[in-house]
């Protein structure tokens, strides 16, 4: 007969090991792997750095700053953050303007999949389909809740509503992207969004060089009453909606659209995937300006709306993004500069 064999039996589910028949140590279990928190706090820790120099900075920038004005002679008054403005966008111009064959000539990065006009056009008109349907929304989820709590106060009605329609166009979009695309992949070639590199310089020169470009654009554009140009210290209707909320909650709920879920899903859209998607079709220096004409008209719908100026932010956020190759740098200029006319229209 077949001796027993002396091996170690496995641990019972449960309970400690057997002890082995021959008199030694038992095996212990294999161990689970480790949860990985040291990837996370790598990841975390030079985020929360920069943000830590970034919050005070949008802060002294935004309150004190934005009201200092400097005498020059030759132009008269001029405020500080112009200038400061200007000088950013001297130190981003030769970081994000690309060679001349780049700007002339169609280009497409080797690890992204290529998208073909017709599936470029199929996407863009379902996302379109997607946002309107998003307006259906906030306009239904507006009257039920009329009907449904009548005592419910206007202004934090009109919240909850636009937080509907914004939360439905943004689990539209991000499920439509994730789908035809695999957009958000854990190792997807169109995601390219990185918190943990230096993007600190980024943004701070991002968001200066935001004002001067909305100022310069104001001043270019025709009269406001044809929808296409605002003055500088005018802010769009949806602005202008809520720093006129008196109630706690529906200011914080429309502050966290408009300067956090907004400039991410738009960003993602207009930078991470439209400016992509047509640099494989025509030259960087006309699908730049696509992006940024579509998202001003994406913005830009009404009477009064500062479509022109809303197109160089446009160009600006997309020059942060080429330069950096981040899209972290260009979600966090859009949440900067929309804060800050939050910020400024609340303390006027």
């Amino acid at each position: 007969r077949r001796p027993p064999s002396r091996a170690t039996p496995p641990p019972r589910s449960g309970g400690r090991p057997r002890p082995s028949q021959n008199g030694l140590a038992p095996t212990p279990p294999p161990l689970p792997p480790p949860y990985p928190t040291a990837k996370m706090t790598a990841a975390l820790v030079p985020a929360a750095r920069q943000l830590s120099v970034l919050a005070p900075a949008f802060g002294l920038h935004t309150a004190l700053i934005s009201r200092v004005t400097l005498r020059v002679p030759p132009l008269g008054d001029l405020y500080l953050e112009d200038a400061i403005g200007a000088a950013a966008a001297l130190w981003l111009a030769p970081r994000c303007v690309p060679p001349l064959a780049a700007l002339s000539s169609p280009a497409s990065e080797p690890s992204l999949p290529r998208l073909s006009r017709r599936r470029l056009a199929f996407l863009l008109a379902a996302l379109g389909a997607r946002y309107l349907l998003s307006g259906c929304i906030k306009q239904g989820a507006g009257w039920l809740l009329a009907a449904a709590t009548p005592r419910l106060a206007a202004p934090r009605a009109w919240a909850l509503a636009t937080l509907a329609g914004h939360l439905a166009w943004v689990g539209m979009a991000v499920r439509l992207l994730g789908d035809e695309l695999g957009f958000f992949a854990p190792r997807s070639a169109w995601l390219r969004l990185d918190w943990s590199a230096s993007w600190l310089r980024w943004v701070l020169c991002g968001a200066a060089a935001c004002v001067p470009a909305f100022e310069l654009a104001s001043s270019l554009a025709p009269s406001p009453e044809l929808g296409l140009g605002a003055l500088a210290s005018a802010a769009p209707t949806i602005t202008a909606q809520i720093t006129s909320l008196d109630d706690g909650l529906a200011f914080a709920l429309s502050v966290f659209t408009a300067c956090a879920s907004g400039p991410f899903l738009e960003e993602v859209l207009y930078r991470g995937f439209l400016l992509r998607a047509l640099r494989q079709h025509m030259p960087l220096g006309l699908a730049a300006p696509a992006s940024a004409a579509l998202f001003a008209l994406h913005h830009g719908t009404g009477p009064g709306q500062p479509t022109l100026p809303l197109a160089a932010l446009g160009l600006v956020f997309s020059a942060t993004f080429v330069g950096s190759g981040n899209l972290a740098v260009s979600i966090l200029t859009h949440s900067l500069w929309n804060l800050r006319v939050v910020a400024l229209s609340r303390l006027r």
